[in-house]
């Protein structure tokens, strides 16, 4: 699967995902070397609908294939439920190496962003956000759109307010 990344800056980065991406390590290779903070907005390739846009979020999961956006506890269910954090006696532990280490907040963080198949969302004023997700709905990288997902923002909320 291939996907967008859109984000606050402007800038965008292209992931390629093979067969089985998820929680394989191995299949979010690609993500490790993008940046991963500042993300708007992600537009996937999608066989229903030619693509989907996934936004607003304060966290982007890739799980089964697919970006969802979540909230801090959805992304911490994402990553207990996948093996990678463990809320332990000692309150966070993370997987490194095939150990389970004792780790703070920043720790956990920078595990994070090094290890696993997330992105980090950023807000921005509300004329940004509709620009960029004008930039993303009109760019053709992925070829038309053939309809909408019932839980995908649909063009009507990227408009600037009057």
């Amino acid at each position: 699967m291939k996907s967008k990344v859109y984000y606050d800056d402007g800038s965008t980065s292209i992931i390629q995902f093979g067969p089985g991406a998820g929680i394989n390590l191995d299949s979010v290779t690609p993500l490790r070397s993008i940046r991963k903070l500042g993300v708007v907005a992600i537009v996937s390739q999608n066989p229903d609908t030619g693509w989907v846009i996934t936004s607003g979020a304060d966290y982007y999961i890739q799980n089964n294939g697919h970006w969802i956006g979540v909230d801090f506890f959805g992304l911490i269910d994402f990553l207990r439920i996948n093996g990678y954090i463990d809320w332990g006696i000692g309150w966070k532990r993370i997987h490194v190496d095939g150990t389970w280490v004792n780790a703070d907040l920043m720790d956990v963080y920078a595990y994070i962003e090094k290890s696993c198949p997330v992105l980090f969302g950023r807000w921005t004023t509300h004329n940004e956000f509709a620009g960029i997700l004008q930039r993303a709905e009109n760019d053709r990288e992925f070829g038309n759109k053939n309809g909408w997902l019932r839980d995908e923002r649909t063009p009507k909320h990227f408009s600037p307010p009057p």
